[in-house]
């Protein structure tokens, strides 16, 4: 479940649940913070209508209309209860979630803290466990080499991501294999210039693997 405020602040958060022909479906909360799913969705006008999603008032008749995910918030019908705090805490997830997703290798303990800083203390007292929260993080985070196949031997070719920088920087300087060995320099023109200004080098390896 993911949070998404779009440029015109409409508040949405992704359902773990997609929809029948596979795509992604939303929950909206509205500006009082109430949540709402989608109730129907026209193709002609592009117009959606969204009905309360609080499932401890089943047949509360509350009901908002927009374009598409775009604002104005048109209310149809008023609800029958006040905004429920667990919404607050499903947006709280929600931020957690996509924050994991997005910053992979930042610890869990400084994303739950950033999410959570500034919250009052009824929704700090609705909330799971550290540990669960933790779990959360852990859960969201998006492995960028999941995909990538892990080499069995020095024969593998080398993925072209691997090979040069975001910036298109060319990072792979050396690849060749000697025998039974294959080596493998991964540097910049940058680096390498750096190393041409001193006449002193320190070096440093993990022996266990390989001999520097």
């Amino acid at each position: 479940m993911f949070y998404k405020l779009l440029t015109d602040t409409l508040k949405l958060i992704q359902s773990t649940k997609k929809k029948k022909d596979g795509s992604v479906s939303w929950f909206l909360v509205d500006d009082e913070g109430h949540e709402y799913k989608v109730a129907y969705e026209s193709s002609i006008s592009g117009t959606i209508t969204w009905r309360c999603n609080n499932s401890e008032f089943p047949n509360c008749p509350g009901k908002v209309v927009t374009k598409g995910h775009s604002r104005p918030i048109t209310v149809k019908k008023l609800h029958e209860h006040n905004a429920s705090i667990k919404t607050k805490v499903k947006e709280l997830y929600a931020n957690i979630r996509i924050m994991s997703a997005n910053n992979p290798d930042t610890q869990p303990r400084k994303i739950i803290l950033e999410c959570t800083k500034g919250l009052s203390e009824e929704i700090v007292a609705h909330l799971p466990t550290y540990s669960s929260t933790r779990q959360v993080c852990s859960r969201a985070r998006i492995n960028p080499y999941e995909d990538f196949e892990i080499p069995s031997d020095f024969s593998f070719i080398l993925p072209e991501q691997f090979k040069n920088l975001e910036n298109g920087e060319k990072f792979l300087f050396f690849d060749e294999i000697s025998g039974e060995d294959r080596i493998l320099i991964f540097t910049t023109e940058k680096n390498l210039s750096l190393l041409t200004e001193y006449r002193n080098l320190l070096c440093d390896g993990t022996f266990g693997s390989f001999a520097f």
